[in-house]
């Protein structure tokens, strides 16, 4: 879910502020074709803008929004390192910039950013969602689990991404750390929000595993399969479960099907 959450959004928001009807209208088309794929229309919307109105904030913001979109990640990046150097742009531009390198993969880089913006707006409930995303992914389980159970606390204020997500995710920081109860009852707060959520099914099954309640375990991992039925690791961990039960014929079936969706199992071999 991570590059879904829409931490650009922020980008467009700012790209708005406080510009003449006729250059926010422009600004505005020019989010309207970055989201159809149209990036060098769009770019050459901001462009326009620029002309008319040199060194404009928000279409400086929509510039790096709209390649931040495009993939073009470190021209985004230099862009929202411009910006940080302009009047009243600074927490934005953190905000925006942290989002982009979490889209490139630099989790810690991104954690900082985060850091700098939550110093200036420390109560915002979903910069700190993104914040432990980021220290999740970048193998920071236990500061992870403190933005997102800060977060949770302010549960209402979480925009952008179903709750659903940020507990399943706060479970898997707790798998993480081998803590297995606070995994399953966070797993299981998301699939009280979404029974289908596979995802989440597979992570309180592997809980539940390393718990031993195999049974349960099975059922998880079973209506995960329901809803993703190309998961070598899903079957290699139903598998496991069978071998557990002693159900040999059902585990040598799960264990064959992993290995034909993924012939990196070599171990089943």
């Amino acid at each position: 879910w991570s590059s879904d959450v829409c931490s650009s959004d922020l980008d467009a928001q700012a790209a708005k502020k406080a510009v003449p009807w006729f250059l926010g209208y422009r600004i505005a088309v020019a989010q309207a074709l970055s989201r159809k794929g149209q990036t060098e229309m769009a770019l050459a919307e901001c462009a326009e803008v620029l002309t008319r109105e040199p060194g404009s904030t928000p279409a400086l913001f929509m510039r790096a929004y709209i390649n931040r979109q495009a993939g073009r990640l470190d021209e985004a990046i230099r862009q929202y390192t411009d910006l940080l150097r302009l009047p009243k742009s600074e927490a934005d531009a953190y905000y925006s910039r942290a989002g982009a390198y979490e889209d490139k993969g630099e989790y810690q880089k991104a954690a900082a950013d985060y850091d700098v913006f939550l110093r200036l707006h420390p109560d915002i409930a979903y910069a700190h969602v993104l914040r432990g995303q980021a220290h999740e992914l970048s193998g920071k389980h236990a500061l992870a689990i403190g933005d997102l159970e800060y977060a949770l606390a302010w549960k209402s204020n979480i925009v952008h991404t179903p709750l659903e997500n940020v507990y399943s995710l706060l479970g898997t920081a707790y798998s993480k750390l081998g803590n297995w109860r606070a995994a399953v009852t966070n797993y299981s707060s998301a699939i009280g929000l979404n029974p289908v959520y596979w995802d989440a099914r597979a992570g309180r099954g592997s809980a539940l595993l390393f718990q031993g309640s195999l049974t349960n375990a099975l059922e998880d991992f079973t209506k995960a399969i329901e809803r993703n039925t190309n998961s070598a690791d899903l079957f290699l961990h139903r598998g496991i479960v069978y071998l557990g039960m002693n159900l040999h014929s059902n585990a040598v079936l799960d264990l064959t099907r992993s290995i034909g969706l993924s012939t990196n199992n070599l171990m089943l071999y």
